[in-house]
């Protein structure tokens, strides 16, 4: 058995017994410094999907931070007076702290193991987001988004190196992919939850529940997380330095791509309630509704486009993400030219599409990027990644604000939004896929 086949791989549903069967999980010759392997716990069968979903529960209460900005907008812009631009910059001091720990956290995933940063990226995350809902004046909110940035920095990262080891290539992008639908699944609980919170306890009692659900879900994950043993050092394959990462031209390639399309879907997600109600005008309550549609879409993305490059496409990543880039820019051309005047199925058939693609592409993108890096950096590729995503996502809202403050419409901003995904297909064109491993 390859060391990257979960059990269940060959076996089923059915429980290993024998001491010949469970050997390479109960004594591993070595594991990551300072871990101590779960036998019992990691032998089970159906282990590998309490990984998914705590990496998933993970993903997800980590993204509630910079997910609920834009369901939380109208109430900011009522209660501070902020205007488009302040909150976009919101949203990038959701990621300007973990710019700075994203390749440091995936780094000492891959050196120490997943588990400890699971708990320690959790709570930097969620006090800060709590203690948001004390700040007196909008100077003072941004200080503790920042710092809630740095949480979530250090909690993702990990969440790929722990699909990568406990998933094989053939089922690697549906896992990657539902552990993916996190960022769009905080979303859609924030679209559909945050609103009325915001109504019935302001935007400060709104932020206080979502930083203790960020603390209460890292506690669950480090209490139902395993670090996998590994195999003996003569067969462990070398863990590439830091540098050797950071050069990977196929991965820096892959991040440029990453950097735009993560500056689309920030700008889609975090202006997308102030677009219907300002351009559309529905109420808060219809436009939270859309959100969390074009969110669910971005769920069903991140799963789907999974499935199908692990089914159709033989494991090729590429194409897929390829395919995602066209439609992100035919959606983002489509809200450009929808006006009140749109009939609502073609407003929602565009907001589908839009989260099947422009939303839902982050799934099979992390795949590859792990993929490309080799399972023993793949957390230390993550945040070589993700710092590219968290810096199209400091550019792309606060520019995407500044144009719609400037021209007065949301045309120019969201034509931008088509064009970068468009560059983005390029830039991909250039990367070359990594030899497929083995079944």
């Amino acid at each position: 058995m390859s060391p990257c086949t979960p059990p269940f791989g060959r076996h089923g549903g059915r429980a290993l017994t024998g001491m010949a069967q469970t050997s390479q999980y109960a004594q591993p010759a070595s594991a990551p410094r300072g871990v101590r392997a779960d036998a019992g716990l990691t032998t089970w069968p159906s282990y590998p999907w309490v990984v998914l979903v705590a990496s998933l529960l993970v993903q997800t209460a980590a993204s509630l931070g910079n997910q609920g900005i834009s369901p939380l907008a109208p109430f900011l812009v009522t209660d501070l007076g902020l205007t488009r631009s302040q909150v976009g910059l919101l949203v990038t001091a959701t990621v300007v702290g973990g710019l700075g720990v994203l390749m440091l956290a995936g780094s000492l995933s891959d050196r120490f193991g997943v588990r400890r940063l699971f708990l320690i990226g959790m709570m930097l995350a969620g006090i800060p987001l709590a203690l948001a809902a004390l700040a007196p004046e909008y100077v003072w909110l941004l200080l503790p988004m920042a710092l809630y940035g740095i949480g979530n920095g250090f909690a993702l990262p990990p969440t790929t190196r722990a699909i990568v080891e406990w998933f094989p290539n053939r089922r690697r992008g549906l896992a990657m992919g539902i552990k993916q639908t996190g960022v769009a699944m905080a979303g859609l609980i924030c679209g559909l939850m945050v609103p009325p919170l915001g109504q019935a306890f302001g935007w400060r009692g709104a932020l206080l529940v979502l930083g203790l659900v960020c603390i209460a879900s890292g506690a669950l994950a480090w209490l139902a997380y395993r670090d996998r043993p590994v195999e003996s050092a003569g067969a462990k394959a070398p863990r590439p330095a830091f540098g050797t990462v950071i050069r990977n031209r196929n991965l820096l390639l892959l991040s440029c791509v990453t950097f735009l399309y993560g500056g689309v879907q920030l700008s889609i997600v975090g202006f997308l309630v102030l677009f219907l109600t300002e351009r559309l005008g529905l109420s808060i309550a219809e436009a939270g509704g859309l959100l969390a549609l074009a969110q669910g879409g971005g769920v069903v993305g991140r799963i789907g486009w999974g499935l199908v490059s692990d089914t159709v496409f033989g494991g090729r990543r590429k194409v897929v993400i390829g395919i995602i880039g066209v439609l992100a820019a035919l959606s983002s051309f489509g809200l450009a030219a929808t006006g009140a005047e749109t009939p609502r199925a073609v407003l929602l058939l565009t907001l589908a599409v839009a989260g099947v693609s422009a939303i839902g592409w982050n799934g099979i993108n992390m795949t590859f990027v792990a993929e490309i890096a080799g399972r023993q950096a793949s957390a230390t590729a993550a945040g070589v990644n993700l710092t590219a995503s968290y810096m199209g996502i400091m550019v792309g809202p606060p520019l995407f604000g500044l144009l719609v403050d400037w021209t007065g419409t949301y045309t120019v901003a969201f034509q931008l939004g088509g064009v970068a995904s468009l560059l983005a297909l390029l830039l991909l064109w250039r990367v070359r896929p990594p030899a497929p491993e083995p079944a």
